[in-house]
């Protein structure tokens, strides 16, 4: 390949991964430093331990 053909290699192909790359990792970078959201439990919902089992037939053994 000539010079010209790896500068044309260089703008088209090269340099996009690059900026995609760097984006995603400044992305991920965010992602991690961000406070997680804590949602309340909703008025009128059981807990786990509170509530009643299943009810239905017997398991065969």
């Amino acid at each position: 390949m000539q010079a010209d053909e790896w500068f044309k290699l260089a703008l088209v192909v090269v340099i996009p991964l690059a900026i995609a790359a760097v984006v995603t990792l400044w992305s991920i970078k965010q992602m991690m430093y961000r406070p997680r959201k804590r949602v309340a439990p909703r008025p009128g919902k059981f807990e786990q331990s509170d509530a009643e089992p299943p009810v239905g037939p017997e398991p065969h053994p």
